[in-house]
């Protein structure tokens, strides 16, 4: 009758016999019918020796060594037992030696000795970012120089805001493209095939971009709101898609259809994290609809007055003959167009009284506004067309 015995061990944690030698023993006894399995993971790549001794009183014992299922030698039953000398091993991989007992029984000792060169950690050497003073928009190259004696570099791994990126060739480089302004910091870690590993951290600084920015001037009519109004770059450049818009630069000022009659002074706000702004301010002045107006067509009738009335610059080119009554019904030419009529509509002062007339009930006569704010006093009298300041 044959009986099976199974001695399985793995050795995950070895213990030193010198600085090159690791090595590893076990005993038992073993009869015949009997075989032991003896599994190995060798945690360093070298030159192992697996030898199988007999002790008293012996046994005839054969054995077997396999690399996972691979078989890599026998030795044919002997009382003496057997060796296998001179195997190269991997580190990482499982080895099995395999004993079988044919006659007798008896004790045994089995040793395995681990030859090998310890593993040296890769060493970084040297670690930088180009360029040295890098502006926000720049792309940022941070470059590891590593050395291993064992000449079993793996790969450099970059680390920076958990994102980890790996270089497998040299030179070892990786670009950051994108940054914001600050500081940031990467972690770089060279790593061998055995794991060993070195580290060492670089931080670099990002400054602001310098641009010029200038609040625009100009201006506009009260009563309306001005379209052109806002900032402008002077010098410098937007990078990354940015906007004066997008990074918050805008005016402190905003005018208005109802912001008042005067000069204004406008300056930059906003505080860009990105850029180093040098800030120009401007002025905005906002007249009413008669003083300081523009007067294209130089006919002593504001643009705005004959837009409103006529749509164009050209239906009248003086003021006598918005001042006049050409039909005698003792409104004059720009009374009746005010009105919403044409001239010859109304053909006598009872057809639109005067109390009817926007601003009639006023003191010193009738004060014509039009839709765009412009303020015109007429003097019934003498039916002339005064202008009112504000």
């Amino acid at each position: 009758m044959k009986y099976l015995f199974i001695l399985a061990a793995i050795f995950a944690l070895w213990n030193p016999v010198s600085a090159e030698t690791w090595g590893r023993d076990s005993s038992g006894s073993i009869s015949s019918g009997m075989s032991n399995y003896l599994y190995v993971v060798f945690p360093y790549s070298g030159t192992a020796v697996f030898a199988f001794i007999c002790t008293y009183p012996q046994a005839t014992v054969g054995g077997r060594l396999y690399r996972g299922s691979t078989l890599l030698d026998s030795r044919v039953p002997s009382t003496a037992g057997y060796t296998f000398g001179g195997v190269f091993v991997v580190a990482g991989e499982t080895y099995n030696l395999y004993s079988y007992c044919t006659a007798g029984s008896g004790n045994y000792v089995t040793v395995i000795t681990l030859n090998y060169t310890p593993n040296r950690a890769p060493v970084i050497m040297a670690m930088t970012a180009s360029p040295l003073a890098p502006q926000y928009g720049q792309s940022v190259t941070v470059t590891v120089t590593a050395t291993d004696a064992d000449n079993n570099l793996s790969f450099i791994r970059f680390v920076k805001d958990g994102v980890n990126v790996d270089g497998n060739a040299s030179p070892y480089a990786h670009i950051y493209s994108g940054l914001g302004a600050g500081t940031h910091t990467v972690t770089a870690y060279a790593v061998d095939t055995q794991a060993a590993s070195d580290d060492e951290v670089l931080q670099f600084t990002i400054t602001q971009r310098p641009i010029s920015v200038r609040a625009k001037s100009g201006t506009s009519l009260y009563g309306t709101t001005p379209s052109e109004q806002g900032v402008e770059l002077v010098s410098g450049s937007l990078v990354n898609g940015d906007t004066l818009a997008s990074i918050g630069l805008s005016t402190d000022t905003v005018i208005t259809r109802s912001t008042p009659s005067r000069v204004y002074a406008i300056a930059v706000a906003g505080s860009p994290a990105n850029y180093s702004v040098t800030r120009i301010s401007g002025t905005w002045t906002v007249v009413n609809a008669v003083d300081g107006y523009a007067d294209t067509d130089g006919d002593w009738i504001p643009d705005n007055i004959e837009m409103r009335l006529f749509g164009n610059l050209t239906t009248v080119s003086s003021v006598s003959q918005l001042s006049t009554d050409t039909d005698n019904d003792l409104f004059s030419r720009l009374v009746e167009a005010l009105g919403g009529q044409t001239e010859g509509t109304y053909t006598s002062g009872l057809n639109w009284p005067s109390a009817s007339a926007q601003g009639a009930n006023l003191p010193n006569g009738l004060l014509l506004v039009t839709s765009c704010g412009a303020c015109l006093s007429v003097d019934s009298g003498n039916l002339t067309i005064n202008q009112v300041n504000w």
